[in-house]
């Protein structure tokens, strides 16, 4: 049930963003999680992999 009502959020995002492309738009922690996948923390970095296998690192010591 979890993983239907997560989709059904991905969807519904998704086409806001597809209609709003040429305007600014300001995404949720809420909005940005349904793509989230894994975030894994390490010693020195955060490691965050989206839904759709993209990877982002982020430096522990340039967070503010």
């Amino acid at each position: 049930k979890y993983n239907a009502l997560k989709q059904g959020r991905q969807e519904k995002l998704l086409k806001t963003l597809e209609r709003n492309s040429n305007e600014h738009t300001v995404m949720t922690q809420e909005d940005l999680a349904v793509f989230i996948d894994r975030i894994v923390v390490k010693k020195d970095k955060i490691e965050i992999e989206t839904i759709d296998d993209q990877k982002c690192e982020l430096l522990l010591n340039q967070i503010n």
